[in-house]
C-alpha cells in the first residue's frame, strides 16, 4: 500500500506586513512553513503507513521556493518526496495546482490514497483536493475528522454544522483531512538529519503536459490588497443622557447602526 500527502509551502502570517500607505502585503521578509493544514494529512499519512506498513510519500508544486521545503516535510517521518519546482509555478491557483498534481500522480500511478489538508492557510480556497480527484476520476471524501483504512476501503467522520457523518469509499481514493483528525508530530534532530538522505523525485515542468496558457488564462493568484484595522479610540464624556446621545450620534455617523 502506497500513500500520498500533498502540502503547500506558504508565508508564515505571523511575517507579513501590511504597508499602511496603500494596504499593499510585504512578503519580503516572511519566513514560509508547510500549511497548517497540510501537515494534518502529513501525520494522517505517517499513521497509515504506521498501521499497515505502507509507504508514505509527500507531494508539492510551486515556485523554486519549495525546494527549502522538502527537508523539513521529510523529517517527519515520510518515505520519500516528488517535487515540481518552477517559476512559471509562482502563486499558482488552485486550478493550475491541481492540474499539476493530477499529471504527476497519473504518471506515477501507484498510489492508494491521497492526502490533502482541508484547505491551505494562506488562501483556504478548499479547491485542490476535490479538484484533482475529478481529474482522476477518484472518491473524494472532505472534511474528515477521524480516518481508517480497512477491507479495501477508506472511512472517515465528516464533523458538518449540524451532526457528525461516517462515509466510506473504496480506494484508490482522495481524503481531505480537518485539524481534528490527529496532532502533528514534531521531527527531532535525528529525524532531521535522516531525512536529507530520503530520496527526492524532482519532475521538471515540461513532463507534465500543462497547456499553463491555457489554464486560467495563464493568470497566477496574488493577495494585491490586505486590510489594516483601526481603533477610533474615541471617548464620550458628560451627563448619563447626553453622553448616550451622543455615543448614539456617532455609531450612526459611522454606519454601525441604523435608525429603526
Amino acid at each position: 500500500m502506497r500513500v500520498l500527502a500533498c502540502y503547500k509551502w506558504v508565508y508564515d502570517e505571523r511575517d507579513l506586513r501590511i504597508d499602511a500607505a496603500d494596504l499593499s502585503l510585504r512578503c519580503e521578509r516572511a519566513a514560509r512553513k508547510i500549511s497548517d493544514y497540510d501537515l494534518n494529512a502529513i501525520e494522517a499519512a505517517l499513521q497509515v503507513k504506521e498501521a499497515f506498513g505502507a509507504e508514505a510519500w509527500l507531494l508539492t508544486v510551486g515556485g523554486p521556493a519549495v525546494e527549502g521545503s522538502v527537508k523539513d516535510a521529510l523529517s517527519r517521518g515520510a518515505d520519500g518526496a516528488l517535487v515540481v519546482s518552477d517559476p512559471a509555478l509562482e502563486g499558482a491557483g488552485p486550478l493550475v495546482t491541481s492540474q499539476a498534481i493530477a499529471s504527476v500522480i497519473h504518471q506515477v500511478q501507484a498510489f492508494d490514497l491521497v492526502l490533502f489538508g482541508e484547505g491551505a492557510s494562506d488562501d483556504f480556497a478548499q479547491q485542490v483536493g476535490p479538484r484533482v480527484a475529478q481529474l482522476l476520476d477518484l472518491p473524494v471524501i472532505t472534511y474528515a475528522a477521524e480516518l481508517t483504512v480497512a477491507d479495501g476501503h477508506v472511512r472517515a467522520r465528516r464533523r458538518l454544522e449540524n451532526g457528525d457523518e461516517e462515509v466510506q469509499a473504496p480506494l484508490p481514493a482522495v481524503v481531505c483531512v480537518t485539524a481534528a483528525a490527529n496532532r502533528p508530530r514534531i521531527p527531532g534532530m535525528k529525524q532531521i538529519i535522516a531525512a536529507g538522505k530520503k530520496p527526492v523525485t524532482r519532475l521538471p515542468l515540461d513532463s507534465l503536459g500543462l497547456d499553463l496558457p491555457a489554464l486560467n488564462g495563464g493568470r497566477s493568484t496574488a493577495v494585491v490588497r490586505g486590510n489594516v484595522q483601526t481603533r477610533r479610540r474615541r471617548r464620550v464624556e458628560g451627563e448619563p443622557a447626553e453622553a448616550a446621545a451622543e455615543l448614539l450620534r456617532l455609531l450612526m455617523a459611522d454606519g454601525l447602526i441604523r435608525q429603526g
